[in-house]
C-alpha cells in the first residue's frame, strides 16, 4: 500500500502509460466486469506483500480466456505447433495462429496420420492442409493483427 501511495503521488508526464485503479474486496464482480467487457484479466494481491518483480504466491495472474472453433490448416514441420484459421469473406480462411500449447504427445502425431492425406502444399517451414479438421482452443484475446493471444487446444473436433 505505501508503494502504491508513492506510485500515486508520480506524474507520469505521458497518456499512453496509466495507473492501475486498486479494488479491495469484491474481487468476484470485478473479474466478471472484466468478463463482460472481454479484458484479459485481473492480479489479486496481498496488500501487504512485497514487490518481487515476478510472480509469486502473493500476486495471482488470473487470466479471462476465451474459447472458440476453429480450422486445423497446417502443421510446422519441426512439430511445434499446428496452424489454425477462421473463415474470412475476402481470403477465405485466414490463419490466424499457431498452436503449440496443450498438445499431448498422441496428438503430436497428428500430422503424421490424419493430415497427410489432407495435405495440400507446403514451404520451408509449414504444411498447408486442406480445411476439414476443426479444433476447440482456449486463447487470451487476439492481437491487433488479429492473430490469437496464448491459443491452447482444448480439443480435436470430430466430425
Amino acid at each position: 500500500m505505501k508503494r502504491r501511495e508513492i506510485l500515486n503521488g508520480i506524474d507520469l508526464g505521458n497518456r499512453h502509460i496509466g495507473k492501475i485503479p486498486f479494488i479491495e474486496a469484491d474481487g468476484c464482480r470485478m473479474f466478471e466486469e472484466i468478463r463482460n467487457r472481454r479484458m484479459e484479466g485481473i492480479v489479486a494481491k496481498n496488500k501487504d506483500s512485497l514487490y518481487e518483480g515476478r510472480h509469486s504466491e502473493h500476486w495471482l495472474k488470473i487470466d479471462h480466456c476465451q474459447e472458440g472453433e476453429f480450422y486445423l490448416t497446417g502443421y510446422r514441420k519441426d512439430q511445434s505447433g499446428f496452424l489454425v484459421s477462421l473463415p474470412d469473406k475476402k481470403q477465405g480462411l485466414r490463419q490466424v495462429g499457431v498452436v503449440s500449447e496443450g498438445i499431448d504427445p498422441i496428438q503430436k502425431l497428428t500430422p503424421l496420420t490424419v493430415c497427410k492425406p489432407l495435405e495440400m502444399h507446403e514451404d520451408n517451414r509449414n504444411v498447408y492442409i486442406k480445411p476439414y479438421i476443426r479444433m476447440k482452443l482456449k486463447y487470451l484475446h487476439y492481437w491487433k493483427e488479429g492473430i490469437l493471444r496464448s491459443p491452447r487446444l482444448i480439443s480435436i473436433i470430430h466430425s
